[in-house]
């Protein structure tokens, strides 16, 4: 008979004793046997193992030492994780959903904090300076009403009609509003002030007193465009009549009623037109107007 070479059960050749061995060769197969199963199995003890076969059977596929692979396990009860903690998208904790618990994504800070600081929507009270989106003057809802727009509407309201009025300005008699052009009748108060025009300006430019007091000197005696009093040397002169200056001789104020002459030639340039009756005969002067 063959005593086979084997170490460990698995080695075991279960050809072994073959019919007709000895029975002198049956206790070398008893004690290999014996051999192998405490070379496979070198840690059992005299304790008895009580795990079945379906027990044993828990073992395969176990890739390393399964104390070590518990010992880094959570327990169910109050598990301690540490690091970072992934959970499926299904998971719920309790009453809370896992559609619940995605609400959570994003939060910054402490949520009851961020609660607590928000205004209910019913009845708010309000601290601050709030502020609210202006609504248009004439808005007449429940929209919020903001300073701005109360100014607005007030002033809206206290206007006369609108149409029409661009550029005008209003005004009040204390009662009444109205508008008011400001450039038709306008009722100019205090020392009103407006450019002055160049000389000579004639138009409807108004005239500033520095205007007219260089208009007025411009007229010096003998000017055109100024009057005298004078007697002409033509024996008649009637209103419309023409002369030369050098024709007239200026008169002065008597107190006699004629108008006498002042001493003196005949002296004016330039042509003056009558504006009255003259007499030479009776020494009449008259008014004459030089037109150039």
């Amino acid at each position: 008979m063959t005593i086979e070479t084997s170490t460990y059960i698995s080695e075991l050749n279960t050809a072994y004793p073959e019919a007709g061995s000895s029975f002198s060769e049956g206790d070398d197969h008893l004690r290999k046997l014996k051999a192998n199963i405490k070379a496979t199995f070198p840690n059992f003890t005299a304790i008895a193992c009580t795990p079945s076969s379906v027990e044993f059977n828990y073992l395969s596929g176990v890739t390393s030492a399964i104390q070590t692979q518990f010992t880094a396990k959570a327990p169910l009860a109050s598990p301690t994780f540490t690091g970072t903690v992934v959970l499926p998208s299904t998971t719920s904790i309790g009453t809370v959903s896992a559609t619940e618990i995605g609400y959570l994504d994003n939060v910054t800070s402490a949520i009851q904090t961020q609660i607590d600081a928000k205004a209910p929507t019913a009845s708010p009270t309000l601290t601050g300076t709030p502020a609210a989106p202006t609504a248009t003057p004439g808005t007449n809802t429940t929209q919020l009403a903001t300073t701005a727009f109360v100014i607005a509407q007030g002033l809206s309201s206290a206007l006369p009609g609108q149409a029409g009025n661009a550029g005008k300005y209003v005004r009040t008699d204390g009662a009444t509003a109205t508008w008011q052009d400001p450039f038709a009748s306008a009722p100019l108060t205090g020392t009103p002030t407006a450019p002055t025009a160049a000389g000579g300006t004639n138009t409807t430019q108004i005239a500033t007193t520095a205007f007219v007091t260089g208009a007025v000197g411009a007229y010096a005696t003998n000017a055109i465009g100024t009057y005298i009093f004078a007697r002409a040397s033509s024996p008649n002169t009637a209103p419309g009549d023409t002369i030369a200056g050098s024709s007239l001789q200026v008169a002065s104020i008597s107190s006699v009623p004629a108008l006498q002459t002042d001493s003196g030639a005949y002296s004016l340039s330039g042509t003056w037109r009558c504006m009255g009756h003259g007499n030479i005969a009776n020494i009449l002067a008259t008014l004459w107007l030089r037109i150039s």
